[in-house]
């Protein structure tokens, strides 16, 4: 049996022996009839997952709202939630994936509220973190509250979330070393926010949003501008472009690693100017399929994945 890595063993252990007691202390400090009954028992745990590492603490929080999502009765997720929260949004968080925690249960608009409220309140004091998921839910009071209390932010993820060319514009003032940003389908955000994220975020490996590829040629094709991005995904038939237009995109993008997109068959041959660093495509045709130049796009891509409309 290979030797397990210390830090996930001491993962496995603490959320063994934490998540029964947060669970258990969560649901009864949320009823009104137990008031604070538990204070003690609060401040107890409370300073043990003060005391948790950091690296472990990241990767709890994931682990206990998944837990949730798949092995508590779904009438059930919502007991006790505000209170493990309060319990594991820690100040010295450095990467905070909320992914699940909106998903496990269709919540009251007033659960909505406070768990929104919490987190302005708890982010806020998070002035190490370097990575926050929260899609779906992400608000603009959100965004504004990390752009101005985490400007270490690298990764930031919150995809089909209501958020404005407003927030996002404060999101890249406050945290200009971002390095991974998702906007997918965050429909209020506009060319113009998308075009502010360029802008500002020179570090920017990956951005996802949509019309992407659009935006870039319309706004940059035939400059001299090049992009640091490593990874590329634009998944619309709707935004196909010619061929001329992919030869130049491609070639402002020197470092780019893995690539999904939507093509024509009559753009197929745009392929052969893609950067020798790629490894990685991910082709969707929306025609019958005709072979590409392979022979041209070079040795050194080692996964490949076609779909092909017919």
């Amino acid at each position: 049996m290979p030797k397990r890595n210390p830090v996930e063993t001491l993962e496995n252990l603490s959320f063994e022996l934490i998540f029964d007691v947060i669970l258990s202390f969560g649901r009864n400090h949320d009823q009104p009839t137990r008031g604070y009954q538990d204070a003690e028992l609060f401040q107890t745990v409370d300073a043990w997952v003060k005391c948790m590492p950091i690296t472990i603490l990241d990767r709890i929080i994931p682990k206990m709202l998944n837990h949730i999502a798949s092995k508590v009765a779904r009438r059930d997720r919502m007991k006790g939630l505000i209170s493990i929260l309060q319990l594991l949004l820690q100040p010295k968080l450095s990467k905070l994936h909320l992914e699940n925690l909106f998903s496990m249960h269709r919540m009251s608009s007033m659960a909505n509220t406070q768990i929104r409220q919490l987190l302005v309140t708890r982010v806020s004091q998070m002035h190490h973190l370097t990575e926050f998921h929260l899609p779906g839910k992400c608000t603009d009071a959100i965004l504004d509250v990390v752009a101005a209390s985490c400007p270490r932010l690298r990764v930031a993820k919150f995809g089909l979330s209501q958020v404005t060319d407003v927030g996002v514009e404060a999101l890249v003032k406050g945290c200009p070393h971002l390095t991974v940003l998702e906007l997918q389908d965050c429909t209020q955000v506009t060319s113009a926010g998308v075009l502010r994220v360029l802008e500002r975020c020179k570090c920017l490996e990956q951005l996802h949003a949509n019309n992407l590829l659009v935006i870039l040629i319309t706004n940059f094709h035939g400059s001299d501008r090049t992009f640091p991005f490593r990874h590329l995904s634009q998944y619309s038939s709707s935004d196909s472009v010619p061929m001329r237009s992919l030869q130049w995109l491609f070639g402002a993008m020197p470092q780019l690693e893995s690539l999904q997109i939507c093509l024509r068959n009559s753009d197929l041959d745009a392929l052969r100017y893609l950067p020798k660093t790629l490894h990685s495509l991910d082709l969707e045709v929306t025609e019958d399929f005709l072979e590409p130049p392979w022979a041209d796009i070079g040795p050194q891509l080692t996964s490949l994945h076609i779909k092909c409309e017919s």
